[in-house]
Protein backbone atom coordinates (compact mmCIF):
# COMPACT_ATOMS: atom_id res chain seq x y z
CA UNK A 1 0.00 0.00 0.00
CA UNK A 2 1.53 3.30 -1.04
CA UNK A 3 1.14 6.53 0.92
CA UNK A 4 -1.12 9.06 -0.73
CA UNK A 5 -0.64 12.80 -1.02
CA UNK A 6 -3.30 15.38 -1.79
CA UNK A 7 -2.33 17.62 -4.69
CA UNK A 8 -4.76 20.33 -5.75
CA UNK A 9 -7.87 18.36 -4.92
CA UNK A 10 -6.76 14.97 -6.23
CA UNK A 11 -4.82 12.19 -4.55
CA UNK A 12 -1.67 10.78 -6.08
CA UNK A 13 0.63 7.98 -5.06
CA UNK A 14 3.98 8.84 -3.51
CA UNK A 15 7.04 6.87 -4.34
CA UNK A 16 8.41 5.08 -1.26
CA UNK A 17 12.17 5.46 -1.03
CA UNK A 18 14.20 3.05 1.07
CA UNK A 19 17.63 4.54 1.68
CA UNK A 20 20.71 2.37 1.79
CA UNK A 21 22.07 1.82 5.31
CA UNK A 22 24.74 4.34 6.25
CA UNK A 23 27.67 3.96 8.62
CA UNK A 24 25.62 5.47 11.43
CA UNK A 25 22.86 2.95 10.72
CA UNK A 26 25.42 0.15 10.97
CA UNK A 27 26.63 1.57 14.29
CA UNK A 28 23.06 1.61 15.56
CA UNK A 29 22.46 -1.99 14.46
CA UNK A 30 25.70 -3.11 16.12
CA UNK A 31 24.79 -1.16 19.29
CA UNK A 32 21.33 -2.74 19.47
CA UNK A 33 22.79 -6.21 18.88
CA UNK A 34 25.18 -5.68 21.79
CA UNK A 35 22.43 -4.30 24.06
CA UNK A 36 20.31 -7.35 23.26
CA UNK A 37 23.18 -9.69 24.18
CA UNK A 38 23.80 -7.89 27.48
CA UNK A 39 20.12 -8.05 28.41
CA UNK A 40 19.44 -11.64 27.32
CA UNK A 41 22.68 -13.53 27.98
CA UNK A 42 24.63 -14.39 31.06
CA UNK A 43 27.96 -12.69 30.45
CA UNK A 44 31.13 -14.10 31.95
CA UNK A 45 33.13 -11.11 33.14
CA UNK A 46 36.84 -11.17 33.82
CA UNK A 47 37.88 -8.56 36.36
CA UNK A 48 41.51 -7.60 36.67
CA UNK A 49 42.93 -7.23 40.18
CA UNK A 50 42.24 -3.99 41.99
CA UNK A 51 44.92 -1.44 41.00
CA UNK A 52 47.64 -0.40 43.43
CA UNK A 53 47.21 3.27 42.50
CA UNK A 54 44.48 5.39 40.96
CA UNK A 55 41.30 3.31 41.22
CA UNK A 56 40.85 2.47 37.53
CA UNK A 57 39.09 -0.89 37.21
CA UNK A 58 39.40 -3.09 34.13
CA UNK A 59 37.04 -5.86 33.10
CA UNK A 60 36.50 -7.77 29.91
CA UNK A 61 33.77 -9.72 28.14
CA UNK A 62 34.18 -12.35 25.46
CA UNK A 63 33.16 -11.33 21.94
CA UNK A 64 31.42 -14.70 21.68
CA UNK A 65 29.34 -13.93 24.82
CA UNK A 66 28.28 -10.67 23.18
CA UNK A 67 27.32 -12.49 19.98
CA UNK A 68 30.08 -11.13 17.75
CA UNK A 69 32.49 -12.98 15.48
CA UNK A 70 35.85 -11.91 14.04
CA UNK A 71 34.41 -10.61 10.73
CA UNK A 72 32.40 -8.07 12.73
CA UNK A 73 35.38 -6.65 14.64
CA UNK A 74 35.87 -3.62 12.41
CA UNK A 75 32.24 -2.56 12.70
CA UNK A 76 32.24 -3.26 16.46
CA UNK A 77 35.42 -1.20 16.90
CA UNK A 78 33.93 1.70 14.95
CA UNK A 79 30.79 1.67 17.07
CA UNK A 80 32.66 1.46 20.39
CA UNK A 81 34.96 4.26 19.25
CA UNK A 82 32.00 6.62 19.66
CA UNK A 83 31.91 7.77 23.28
CA UNK A 84 28.13 7.57 23.63
CA UNK A 85 28.00 3.91 22.62
CA UNK A 86 31.00 2.95 24.78
CA UNK A 87 29.55 4.71 27.83
CA UNK A 88 26.09 3.16 27.49
CA UNK A 89 27.45 -0.35 26.91
CA UNK A 90 29.94 -0.09 29.78
CA UNK A 91 27.34 1.34 32.14
CA UNK A 92 24.80 -1.34 31.28
CA UNK A 93 27.29 -4.16 31.87
CA UNK A 94 28.38 -2.67 35.21
CA UNK A 95 24.80 -2.07 36.38
CA UNK A 96 23.71 -5.61 35.42
CA UNK A 97 26.66 -7.02 37.38
CA UNK A 98 26.91 -4.51 40.21
CA UNK A 99 27.12 -7.15 42.95
CA UNK A 100 30.13 -8.72 41.25
CA UNK A 101 31.88 -5.34 41.17
CA UNK A 102 30.91 -4.45 44.74
CA UNK A 103 32.29 -7.79 45.95
CA UNK A 104 35.44 -7.20 43.93
CA UNK A 105 36.22 -3.87 45.60
CA UNK A 106 34.66 -4.25 49.05
CA UNK A 107 37.76 -5.60 50.82
CA UNK A 108 40.25 -3.31 49.13
CA UNK A 109 42.02 -0.94 51.53
CA UNK A 110 42.15 1.97 49.09
CA UNK A 111 38.62 1.62 47.65
CA UNK A 112 37.01 4.41 49.68
CA UNK A 113 39.97 6.74 49.26
CA UNK A 114 40.19 6.11 45.50
CA UNK A 115 36.43 6.60 45.12
CA UNK A 116 36.62 10.00 46.80
CA UNK A 117 39.78 11.27 45.10
CA UNK A 118 38.47 11.19 41.53
CA UNK A 119 35.24 11.04 39.58
CA UNK A 120 34.34 8.59 36.84
CA UNK A 121 33.65 10.37 33.55
CA UNK A 122 33.71 7.88 30.66
CA UNK A 123 34.41 4.25 29.88
CA UNK A 124 37.54 3.42 27.94
CA UNK A 125 37.21 0.49 25.53
CA UNK A 126 39.59 -1.78 23.67
CA UNK A 127 39.24 -5.01 21.71
CA UNK A 128 41.97 -7.63 21.71
CA UNK A 129 42.37 -11.41 21.74
CA UNK A 130 38.64 -12.10 21.37
CA UNK A 131 37.60 -9.87 24.27
CA UNK A 132 36.20 -6.39 24.76
CA UNK A 133 38.00 -4.56 27.59
CA UNK A 134 36.44 -1.72 29.56
CA UNK A 135 38.24 0.60 31.97
CA UNK A 136 36.47 2.93 34.37
CA UNK A 137 37.04 4.65 37.69
CA UNK A 138 36.00 2.94 40.91
CA UNK A 139 34.05 6.05 41.92
CA UNK A 140 31.32 4.77 39.57
CA UNK A 141 30.92 1.66 41.76
CA UNK A 142 30.72 3.92 44.80
CA UNK A 143 27.85 5.87 43.21
CA UNK A 144 25.98 2.79 42.01
CA UNK A 145 26.35 1.16 45.43
CA UNK A 146 24.86 4.29 46.96
CA UNK A 147 21.95 4.12 44.51
CA UNK A 148 21.31 0.51 45.53
CA UNK A 149 21.27 1.37 49.23
CA UNK A 150 18.97 4.32 48.62
CA UNK A 151 16.55 2.13 46.63
CA UNK A 152 16.47 -0.46 49.44
CA UNK A 153 15.67 2.22 52.01
CA UNK A 154 12.60 3.45 50.10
Amino acid sequence: MCPLQENSGRMQKLKVIKPEPTTSDQNEVTFLKMINAILTRRLELRLQPYPQVGGDLVFSVSLRDLGFANPELKRLGEMLGIRFYADVIGELIVRRNIETFLNHVSEENMYEVDAQLAVHQHYGVGITKGRVYFIFHVSRIWCLGGEQIEAMLR
